[in-house]
């Protein structure tokens, strides 16, 4: 995550959420160039197949190590570095 050290990049699935979501990360990705990434789907596909796209999206951009994690802070952020 931004911010923390070591940083960590972000990759956001979006099935076409109607609250703006991809929008907002667009709006970030131009903050932070290159650590925030964005995959856009059509439709509900299913929270199940959207960690199969970001885990594929991951190990094929070469990242050796993947986390999983709710965007509404039921995670702590803070706890990847101890990961």
């Amino acid at each position: 995550m931004i911010g923390l050290q070591p940083a960590f990049d972000l990759l956001i699935v979006d099935d076409g959420s109607p609250d703006g979501t991809a929008a907002l990360v667009k709006a970030a990705q131009g903050l932070h160039p290159g650590r925030i990434h964005l995959i856009e789907r059509a439709g509900k596909q299913g929270l199940g197949t959207a960690y199969i796209t970001g885990f594929k999206w991951a190990l094929a951009n070469g990242y050796g190590f993947i986390f999983e994690m709710d965007a509404d802070f039921s995670h702590n952020p803070d706890d990847l570095v101890r990961l």
